[in-house]
């Protein structure tokens, strides 16, 4: 079925952009994994400002997900909403482990490196996790109830 409703496409397009801002955090990460970079301040401040980018896309992507798509599917589609109701749990433990990120890097030694390459890999995978939820499950709902309504 071809997608009708650009909602859809905005969130793919969301998450094609997240996904690349996610390879940079991951360079970093690598960086940190292979012991190529030392956690100094530099370094640190570097990895604050991609984390703050990739606040600032998480923020506007739920901010349009919620308003655009969630609470619309929420209203439309009640057998949907265990599903919404978990992608919200996702959403804020996903700012929780960004938090958790901030608070390191605020602080960050060379001996930190392991914690925030921890915390750093868990967040990308847990983003990753919830784009394919969103991708795998959300849309192919929500498009199957709109070709229902235009049935």
């Amino acid at each position: 079925m071809e997608r009708h409703d650009e909602r859809w496409d905005i969130l793919l397009e969301h998450n094609r952009l997240l996904d690349t801002r996610l390879l940079v955090w991951e360079m970093l990460m690598c960086q940190l994994a292979n012991h190529d970079q030392v956690l100094d301040e530099r370094f640190a401040k570097l990895m604050q400002f991609v984390r703050e980018v990739l606040e600032q896309d998480l923020v506007r992507r739920s901010a349009i997900k919620e308003v655009r798509l969630y609470a619309q599917l929420e209203r439309e589609a009640p057998h949907l909403r265990r599903l919404l109701a978990e992608l919200y749990k996702e959403h804020e433990a996903l700012f929780s482990k960004l938090e958790a990120i901030h608070r390191e890097l605020k602080h960050a030694t060379p001996e930190s490196a392991q914690v925030i390459r921890e915390l750093g890999f868990g967040f990308t995978h847990a983003l990753r996790a919830h784009m394919r939820r969103e991708e795998q499950e959300l849309i192919p709902a929500a498009e199957a109830l709109e070709y229902r309504a235009a049935s």
